[in-house]
């Protein structure tokens, strides 16, 4: 999104077509101001959807969020230092992390990841690569360009 004027179209999009067939029970907001209309209200009251707000400047009222936070962001900076990348691929870093956590174990579903639990289908970690490893790409000689040189 570009502005806050796009949330409740974005937020439409997400619950009218969840991924995972779910339906949104609780939205945690920050007061954020995209987040109080009154389209938002007949949307979430029409959905049965109950909004709960977090008083201002308080990030301890949304604990999980914020620890996940955490967990993600440690979790991509320790995958830099290790892997002595610069900072530039802090993105690349992040959805590593992300993509890794949710095919790690959780304690609310017993013996499944949070994709697992979600998707209802088996994840595997076996076609994961050490963060920053050195690859090298095979091109066939079919796609190779071939150039003379000039003598």
């Amino acid at each position: 999104m570009k502005n806050k004027s796009d949330t409740p179209n974005a937020l439409n999009n997400y619950i009218i077509k969840t991924k995972y067939d779910r339906c949104i029970q609780i939205l945690h907001t920050d007061n954020g101001s995209e987040y109080i209309n009154s389209e938002f209200k007949k949307h979430f009251s029409k959905n049965g959807i109950t909004v709960e707000k977090i008083v201002l400047y308080t990030p301890e009222q949304n604990s999980r969020a914020e620890r996940n936070m955490r967990t993600i962001v440690e979790s991509a900076r320790a995958m830099l230092y290790n892997a002595d990348i610069p900072l530039e691929f802090w993105a690349e870093a992040i959805n590593t992390a992300v993509y890794i956590l949710n095919r790690i174990l959780i304690v609310q579903a017993s013996n499944s990841t949070s994709l697992e639990f979600r998707a209802k289908k088996i994840s595997t970690l076996s076609h994961i690569r050490t963060f920053g490893a050195e690859i090298y790409v095979f091109i066939p000689d079919t796609l190779r360009k071939k150039t003379r040189c000039k003598e």
